[in-house]
């Protein structure tokens, strides 16, 4: 999941500090959930996914699947 949290970030704008501020954490918290050094916790995984407007699944990787057309 690491890898897909840097990479949704980034694409987000998000610094590694701005989701660090909106955690409470310091920002190598932040690195090392990314590089998988810190294991990402669900209660972070979930506010996290709120915070850059993902789902879970996309967070950790999984293809969202298609939405039924109205």
């Amino acid at each position: 999941m690491e890898i897909f949290l840097k990479r949704i970030r980034e694409e987000r704008n998000v610094t590694q500090e701005e989701l660090a501020e909106h955690l409470g954490v310091r920002q190598v918290h932040v690195s090392q959930m990314e590089r998988g050094i810190r294991p990402l916790s669900f209660a972070f995984a979930c506010e996290i996914a709120d915070y850059l407007n993902v789902s879970l699944d996309e967070l950790a990787g999984r293809k969202r699947p298609d939405k039924p057309e109205n």
